[in-house]
């Protein structure tokens, strides 16, 4: 579904990022697994997809560095001459009220979620445009539609990827770009779980297939939306969410 594609996953040594890459590679994609922090686990990913017959390499980017993201694309370009897919998944959620969070807490969040989407986004769509082609995936959540205490912040800035996805995929796709957004409801990730404690919620029994979802269900439907088999979905908001949005 992905063959010889070459795909960037920001955001890709833990959660929804690293599964993806897991999926992405076993489509037959190259993936470029995005770490800033997290090497040791990126460098895990890694092995294990190289063990199981993948292409894949990590690279660092700073999705709040633009002279970092840009050395990263244009490595990217060097070694292969293109890049047929992004995906944002580099995101931050510092749980809390916003009275009790401070200037610079709020200002990081939406510098890792927001621009930070917004800051690599813009750094493939030259080479995008040039070749005419490519895919770009950012993450969103049903908390820019559902909203959920002590996520005030969060649910600001998956808003605002929704609005710039929307408005970006009437800009490029006279270039043959398509740009989508999956909107995630509860996902089995470490950032749940935190959130989880934070509210006392447990979310699956808010939502009507009373579960959670699955790492790979979103990693499935990712791979799909970036596929060639999707050429025709573009500047959509798809719902990965078990039904929440329906409440």
């Amino acid at each position: 579904m992905l063959k010889d594609k070459i795909i960037l996953i920001t955001g890709a040594s833990s959660g929804i990022g690293a599964e993806i890459s897991f999926y992405a590679a076993r489509y037959g994609a190259f993936v470029y697994i995005g770490y800033n922090s997290g090497k040791e686990r990126a460098e895990e990913i890694q092995k294990q997809i190289l063990e199981n017959s993948g292409k894949a390499q990590i690279i660092n980017i700073d999705v709040c560095n633009q002279e970092t993201i840009d050395t990263t694309i244009k490595e990217i370009i060097n070694s292969h001459g293109k890049i047929d897919c992004l995906i944002n998944s580099a995101g931050i959620n510092p749980i809390g009220s916003l009275a009790s969070s401070n200037i610079e807490k709020i200002q990081k969040q939406i510098d890792v979620n927001l621009m930070g989407t917004i800051r690599v986004t813009k750094a493939v769509i030259p080479f995008m445009q040039k070749q005419n082609s490519g895919s770009i995936l950012q993450i969103s959540s049903v908390l820019a539609h559902r909203m959920l205490r002590g996520h005030s912040i969060y649910s600001a800035t998956k808003a605002g990827i929704e609005g710039f996805s929307k408005a970006l995929a009437s800009e490029v796709a006279k270039y043959s770009i398509r740009v989508n957004c999956l909107v995630l409801g509860p996902v089995k990730t470490p950032m749940l779980e935190k959130s989880m404690r934070f509210t006392k919620d447990d979310l699956s029994s808010k939502v009507p297939m009373n579960r959670l979802i699955e790492t790979d269900e979103v990693a499935e439907t990712a791979c799909f939306i970036l596929s060639d088999k999707a050429s025709a979905i573009t500047g959509s908001l798809i719902p990965v969410d078990c039904g929440y949005m329906l409440l």
